[in-house]
C-alpha cells in the first residue's frame, strides 16, 4: 500500500489516476513479469494465443504482426522450435520455457517500462545471456 509520495511515469503522477488509471497503464505502458510464470498462463489456451491476445488487448499490433513479433522474440529468447512452440499449451513446456514466453509476451506489447522478477532464475548460463540480450535490445 502506497501511503505517500509520487510515482512519475512519462511526465505524470500515476498514483493520481486511481484504479482506472492503473488499469490503463497495465500492458500498454507498464508490464510485470513474475518469477513464477506458470501461474500467469491460462492452461486451456495455447501459448501463442495468449501472447497475441495480450498484444491485441493493448492495441499495439494486429494479429499477424503480433504473431511475427512473437516468433522473432521466441528466437531471440532461445526457445526451441520458435515457429511451433506457440502451438503448445503451458503444461507442455518447461518452467524455463514458460518464463521466456512470458518475457516475450511483455516485450511484444513494447511497453515503456517492464518490471522483471528474476527473469533468468530457471535458466542455464547460455540461455541467461540470450534472455538478457533480448531484454536489452527491446
Amino acid at each position: 500500500r502506497i501511503t505517500g509520495g509520487e510515482v512519475i511515469l512519462n511526465g505524470r503522477d500515476i498514483l493520481k489516476g486511481g484504479k482506472e488509471g492503473f488499469r490503463k497503464l497495465r500492458g500498454r505502458e507498464v508490464c510485470y513479469v513474475a518469477q513464477s510464470a506458470a501461474a500467469a498462463f491460462n492452461p486451456a489456451h495455447r501459448l501463442m494465443d495468449q501472447v497475441v491476445e495480450a498484444t491485441l488487448l493493448h492495441g499495439t499490433a494486429t494479429r499477424g504482426a503480433a504473431e511475427k513479433r512473437a516468433i522473432a522474440l521466441f528466437k531471440k529468447l532461445s526457445l526451441p522450435n520458435p515457429e511451433s512452440i506457440g502451438e503448445r499449451f503451458p503444461h507442455q513446456v518447461s518452467g524455463g520455457q514458460l518464463q521466456r514466453v512470458m518475457t516475450a509476451m511483455a516485450l511484444c506489447s513494447e511497453p515503456d517500462l517492464i518490471v522483471f522478477d528474476e527473469p533468468t532464475t530457471a535458466l542455464d548460463v547460455t540461455t541467461q545471456i540470450d534472455v538478457l540480450a533480448a531484454i536489452k535490445d527491446a
